[in-house]
């Protein structure tokens, strides 16, 4: 409130700018109370999530993959691939934003490792 009084007073004010004074403050404070939201929701633990109860999560082997991007997103396309000449079948398409991207990579990562840790280290082609 403080930020606010010394605005006002600063300021000859009318009926006019006091609409519109107000109705920045109610977009600030709506701007705010998202913020809010979404940093509680991306910073919260996210290993009890609740999943429909009659719809389970849907598998689909991949072997095969392709990426484009852009400026603002990244899209991530999975298919099947059978021999090593043959057609691709592309089947699932996921499209996200570059931080995501960076995070889905380090989790990949991160996987990898444990995985090489307990089993075999991979090969590279």
């Amino acid at each position: 409130m403080p930020l606010i009084g010394i605005f006002f007073a600063h300021k000859v004010i009318d009926n006019k700018n006091l609409k519109i004074i107000i109705s920045e403050i109610l977009c600030n404070l709506w701007f705010l109370m998202y913020l809010s939201t979404c940093i509680k929701y991306f910073m919260k633990d996210n290993s009890n999530v609740e999943r429909k109860k009659n719809k389970p999560l849907e598998g689909q082997y991949a072997n095969c993959f392709q990426i484009g991007q852009n400026e603002f997103e990244f899209v991530l396309d999975f298919g099947q691939s059978y021999d090593e000449g043959g057609k691709e079948n592309f089947h699932t398409r996921i499209v996200c934003n570059p931080y995501f991207v960076k995070v889905l990579l380090k989790l990949l990562q991160k996987s990898v490792k444990e995985h090489e840790e307990t089993f075999e280290e991979l090969e590279e082609n």
